[in-house]
């Protein structure tokens, strides 16, 4: 089952200046939703993936009824 990530990320783009971002991903676990990420902003903003870092990952806990 695919849980919801809220993932606070960055880079830094030409001039060395720094690019922010927060982002709701859906993944199976922490690590891809992660990798969801940064391919989908490393071709969203056409970056390097080895340039996106994370800042923070957290899971969204959702009630269901």
């Amino acid at each position: 089952m695919e849980k919801q990530y809220r993932i606070s990320w960055y880079t830094f783009v030409e001039n060395e200046e720094l690019f922010e971002g927060r982002s709701l991903i859906k993944a199976e676990n922490e690590t891809d939703a992660a990798q969801k990420l940064v391919m989908e902003k490393a071709y969203e903003y056409k970056l390097k993936p080895n340039l996106i870092r994370i800042f923070s990952l957290h899971e969204l806990i959702t009630s269901e009824s």
